[in-house]
């Protein structure tokens, strides 16, 4: 048994053995037993993924799973405990393919709905905490000076040099200074 709780049989020499995630992750976790009988690291890989698509995404409001296929997909524990109801509604396949269609067209019209609604809240944050000087003709200003002298050091000295008197303000962006 390792870390996660898998039992891992005794096998043959140079062999790879693959078996169920456990828990409530799916897919299979591989093992490879060497030549000398010793066990390499599993590889958990495949069941991490299979976690990661069936997260919701905060953004979209749907999981990968839903995104990609249509429905979320069944936990090996839902199975197990009943709780899944995968032979519920079984449909002929041309009315499954309807059904499935416009159940990915309504996900994708909400997850684009969504995704437009989460830009302009984190579009609404950002032009918050942006703040841009406008400097007008008179103002006395500071010049960034990032030159430093062969040989010195530029941590003691200060940034700024000046004041400066604005003289012309051609935009919001570039002004021109005064010594």
């Amino acid at each position: 048994m390792d870390n996660f709780h898998t039992n891992w049989s005794i096998t043959a020499e140079s062999t790879l053995a693959i078996l169920a995630c456990t828990g409530e992750y799916t897919g299979n976790a591989s093992r490879y037993c060497s030549s000398d009988g010793k066990w390499k690291e599993p590889n958990y890989s495949n069941c991490i993924i299979g976690a990661v698509r069936a997260r919701r995404n905060s953004q979209t409001g749907f999981s990968a799973n839903m995104m990609m296929l249509g429905r979320e997909i069944f936990q090996p524990l839902d199975v197990i405990l009943g709780t899944s109801n995968w032979n519920a509604d079984r449909k002929e396949v041309p009315q499954y393919i309807k059904d499935l269609v416009e159940n990915l067209k309504k996900v994708h019209d909400i997850a684009r709905d969504n995704l437009k609604a989460s830009q302009e809240r984190q579009k609404g944050i950002y032009d918050l905490k942006y703040n841009q000087n406008i400097y007008n003709v008179g103002d006395v200003v500071c010049k960034l000076n990032q030159a430093t002298k062969v040989g010195q050091s530029g941590k003691l000295k200060s940034p700024w040099k000046g004041p400066y008197l604005t003289i012309f303000n051609s935009l919001a962006i570039t002004c021109t200074i005064q010594d």
